[in-house]
Protein backbone atom coordinates (compact mmCIF):
# COMPACT_ATOMS: atom_id res chain seq x y z
CA UNK A 1 0.00 0.00 0.00
CA UNK A 2 2.80 2.40 0.91
CA UNK A 3 4.61 1.55 -2.32
CA UNK A 4 1.54 2.47 -4.37
CA UNK A 5 1.25 5.80 -2.57
CA UNK A 6 4.93 6.54 -3.24
CA UNK A 7 4.55 5.69 -6.92
CA UNK A 8 1.57 8.03 -7.22
CA UNK A 9 3.52 10.86 -5.61
CA UNK A 10 6.81 10.28 -7.47
CA UNK A 11 6.12 8.37 -10.67
CA UNK A 12 9.09 7.18 -12.67
CA UNK A 13 8.61 9.45 -15.63
CA UNK A 14 11.55 8.50 -17.80
CA UNK A 15 14.08 5.87 -18.44
CA UNK A 16 16.60 7.22 -15.91
CA UNK A 17 14.41 6.59 -12.86
CA UNK A 18 15.67 7.91 -9.54
CA UNK A 19 18.40 9.95 -11.21
CA UNK A 20 15.75 12.17 -12.78
CA UNK A 21 14.37 13.01 -9.36
CA UNK A 22 17.77 14.27 -8.23
CA UNK A 23 18.81 16.11 -11.39
CA UNK A 24 16.91 17.78 -14.15
CA UNK A 25 16.40 15.87 -17.40
CA UNK A 26 18.54 18.38 -19.22
CA UNK A 27 21.54 17.73 -16.96
CA UNK A 28 21.10 13.96 -17.14
CA UNK A 29 20.90 13.96 -20.94
CA UNK A 30 23.92 16.28 -21.27
CA UNK A 31 26.05 14.14 -18.97
CA UNK A 32 25.07 10.96 -20.80
CA UNK A 33 25.88 12.57 -24.16
CA UNK A 34 29.44 13.18 -22.94
CA UNK A 35 29.95 9.43 -22.58
CA UNK A 36 28.20 8.32 -25.78
CA UNK A 37 30.57 7.43 -28.58
CA UNK A 38 33.69 7.38 -26.44
CA UNK A 39 35.47 4.16 -25.61
CA UNK A 40 35.33 3.30 -21.94
CA UNK A 41 39.13 3.34 -21.79
CA UNK A 42 39.11 7.06 -22.56
CA UNK A 43 36.50 7.77 -19.91
CA UNK A 44 38.46 5.81 -17.30
CA UNK A 45 41.69 7.58 -18.29
CA UNK A 46 40.08 10.99 -17.77
CA UNK A 47 38.64 9.86 -14.43
CA UNK A 48 42.06 8.68 -13.24
CA UNK A 49 43.64 11.97 -14.34
CA UNK A 50 40.96 13.93 -12.49
CA UNK A 51 41.59 11.84 -9.38
CA UNK A 52 45.34 12.55 -9.55
CA UNK A 53 44.75 16.30 -9.90
CA UNK A 54 42.23 16.18 -7.03
CA UNK A 55 44.76 14.34 -4.89
CA UNK A 56 47.30 17.10 -5.56
CA UNK A 57 44.76 19.77 -4.65
CA UNK A 58 44.04 17.86 -1.44
CA UNK A 59 47.75 17.84 -0.60
CA UNK A 60 47.88 21.58 -1.26
CA UNK A 61 44.91 22.33 1.00
CA UNK A 62 46.20 20.08 3.78
CA UNK A 63 49.66 21.61 3.41
CA UNK A 64 48.33 25.11 4.04
CA UNK A 65 47.56 24.08 7.61
CA UNK A 66 50.99 22.53 8.25
CA UNK A 67 54.16 24.00 9.70
CA UNK A 68 55.77 24.32 6.26
CA UNK A 69 53.08 25.39 3.78
CA UNK A 70 55.58 26.38 1.07
CA UNK A 71 57.10 22.90 1.09
CA UNK A 72 53.72 21.19 0.77
CA UNK A 73 52.65 23.61 -1.95
CA UNK A 74 55.69 22.53 -3.96
CA UNK A 75 54.99 18.86 -3.23
CA UNK A 76 51.38 19.31 -4.37
CA UNK A 77 52.56 20.60 -7.73
CA UNK A 78 53.94 17.15 -8.63
CA UNK A 79 50.62 15.22 -8.79
CA UNK A 80 48.82 18.25 -10.23
CA UNK A 81 51.39 18.48 -13.04
CA UNK A 82 51.26 14.72 -13.67
CA UNK A 83 47.45 14.74 -13.80
CA UNK A 84 47.32 17.71 -16.17
CA UNK A 85 50.04 16.21 -18.35
CA UNK A 86 48.11 12.96 -18.60
CA UNK A 87 44.98 14.83 -19.72
CA UNK A 88 46.48 17.38 -22.10
CA UNK A 89 49.77 15.73 -22.99
CA UNK A 90 50.62 13.76 -26.11
CA UNK A 91 48.29 10.88 -26.85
Amino acid sequence: MLLLICLKIHPLSGRFGALERLLSRRVVRASIRLLVGRPMDTVIAYAISAFIVGFGIGIFIAGLNSDAPALWACVALIPIAIGLLSVFGPK
